[in-house]
């Protein structure tokens, strides 16, 4: 079997492993999102994700100082986002690019934090609970105000409380 070069372009082909129908040999269409693996950029997309990179490095910026997240640690899903956005640019719709690369951007940078944000595994719910209640936490109300201002019970705050807001405790000192 023949091992393709990273650089070379790809047959499309269909879920099954064969070429798709009326696929021309050495052409990269477009696809699902995780079909077949990685699909090259062509040199079009990417000059068009290269004249953006200034707002995929804003966005993780803002992400960066939004979250305390360090900016290196976003830096790699800003990117995934700007290619995507690369892939997905269609300028005959009309739109301004920088405002499509800026939503997918920040729809990358969402599912980072999402699947990073938390090192202990807590349901959809409880983070998004845990969200709608920062500012309320910041203001300093009362665990009732705040479970009132969610629409919960005492109880199931106290659990949301209790899950997300501590920050876990390393088993070891650092410098050991």
């Amino acid at each position: 079997m023949a091992l393709h070069s990273p650089t070379a372009p790809r047959t499309p082909r269909c879920s099954h492993g064969r070429r798709a129908p009326g696929a021309t040999p050495g052409v990269t269409a477009p696809g699902p999102r995780h079909r077949n693996g990685p699909r090259q950029l062509s040199p079009e997309q990417r000059q068009f994700a290269e004249s953006h990179l200034n707002l995929a490095k804003q966005q993780a910026r803002r992400f960066a100082n939004r979250h305390g997240i360090p900016y290196d640690d976003l830096l790699g899903a800003a990117y995934e986002g700007l290619c995507k956005a690369a892939l997905g640019f269609d300028a005959s719709l009309g739109h301004r690019p920088s405002s499509y690369v800026v939503l997918k951007v920040k729809g990358e940078l969402l599912h980072h934090l999402r699947d990073t944000g938390f090192l202990l595994r807590i349901t959809h719910r409880m983070r998004e609970l845990w969200m709608k209640a920062r500012r309320p936490v910041a203001l300093g109300l009362a665990d009732g105000e705040i479970a009132a201002v969610l629409g919960i019970e005492l109880p199931e705050w106290l659990e949301v409380r209790q899950a997300c807001g501590l920050r876990p405790v390393p088993l070891e000192e650092e410098g050991e």
